[in-house]
């Protein structure tokens, strides 16, 4: 599942840096992939648990969808992100369940704050050719903050550190 994760993450950041989209195709399959693993894996704790490494269940699978899903939506209508970076959020908290989602967002804000930081300072340097390979530096692509988020989330569990959330 892991590969599944980062395959999608990488395949995201690639459309999201080049068309500023997310395939919506993609979210809906990582989804999918995210809830057959909550269904046909042994028990755990969750994807990045080191002592009882195990899907959490479908449950926590689909109200990790919803939850993430929920705040996204909200996350959307303030103008924070985009749609597919809601629907992205909320295929990532198929495949976490939903007691991984507060810890995930708040990595991924942490994430995109940074990123914005570097957008900002981009976008006063007015390189050329940064501007053609990335396809303009109007609109920041967020799926670099949520890639990184759900690394930070995932190295922080995997430490064993319940930093920010306790997740």
């Amino acid at each position: 599942m892991l590969a599944a994760l980062a395959s999608a993450l990488l395949v995201a950041c690639a459309f999201d840096l080049h068309q500023r989209r997310i395939p919506n195709v993609l979210s809906l399959m990582l989804a999918a992939a995210g809830l057959a693993w909550q269904l046909l894996a042994s028990s755990g704790a969750g994807l990045f648990h080191p002592a009882h490494l195990g899907a959490p269940g479908l449950l926590a699978g689909f109200a990790g969808a919803a939850l993430a899903l929920t705040l996204g939506f909200i996350g959307w209508q303030l103008r924070f992100f985009g749609a597919g970076d809601a629907k992205l959020l909320a295929a990532i908290g198929a495949v976490l369940g939903w007691r991984a989602v507060p810890s995930l967002l708040l990595c991924v804000l942490i994430c995109g704050g940074a990123l914005g930081l570097i957008w900002i300072a981009l976008r006063r340097a007015r390189v050329p050719m940064l501007e053609g390979v990335l396809g303009g530096l109007d609109r920041l692509p967020y799926a670099l903050a949520i890639a990184g988020g759900t690394l930070l989330f995932g190295v922080l569990s995997w430490r064993g550190t319940s930093w920010p959330l306790g997740a």
